[in-house]
């Protein structure tokens, strides 16, 4: 497997595209496995590339892209990014463009947060929003555990020790959703078993 992480990746669109000729070129395609991560925040894949190459990109087999929302609502978000809250909405749009462009799609989700109030009700939101995109797109989503690392441990501060366990709490939110939602044999299903109909 071949992952081009970053940062954000998609900033230079053409470097998934380079990537995939490049293995094609050396008679990897069919052995190496390619990923990207996207953090859902810009439309160069359609503003940059051309129709033909969007179609070169879609049309590789043995690649799928992963959109990471940083929050389970606009606050959280912006908590996580220090953008703007606008931008929460935003990764919805790419989310469900990327999947219409025929991408094979999976998410990340972030549950950091400053505060529980309303957490349940927001995460409920979101849920409903991703079921939005596709029924089965909460199955094809990950949340991710921010945990301290080394080069940032200098830098944490009171309100960012409380996110951590306030994730904890959006986690259970989370589990409790699923359980609404979805069978327990759905939820066991593998990520790269759940079917958003288009791959």
């Amino acid at each position: 497997m071949l992952d081009l992480s970053g940062g954000q990746p998609e900033l230079t669109p053409e470097m998934t595209l380079w990537t995939m000729r490049a293995l094609r070129d050396r008679g990897l395609a069919g052995e190496c496995f390619l990923w990207s991560d996207d953090n859902l925040s810009e439309e160069y894949f359609w503003t940059v590339l051309t129709e033909a190459e969007r179609r070169e990109v879609t049309s590789y087999k043995n690649y799928a892209r992963v959109g990471c929302f940083k929050g389970f609502d606009a606050t959280s978000f912006s908590f996580n990014t220090m953008a703007e809250a606008s931008g929460f909405d935003r990764q919805f749009d790419i989310m469900r463009r990327s999947i219409a462009s025929g991408l094979s799609m999976y998410a990340y989700a972030t549950f950091t947060a400053a505060k529980t109030s309303g957490l349940r009700a927001a995460m409920e939101t979101f849920v409903d929003r991703l079921q939005d995109i596709h029924t089965h797109m909460p199955l094809r989503t990950v949340p991710l555990e921010v945990q301290v690392f080394t080069p940032t441990s200098g830098r944490i501060r009171a309100e960012h020790l409380e996110a951590l366990q306030v994730q904890q709490e959006a986690v259970a939110a989370w589990i409790e959703q699923l359980e609404a939602r979805f069978t327990a044999q759905e939820r066991a299903l593998p990520v790269d078993a759940v079917s958003l109909g288009l791959d």
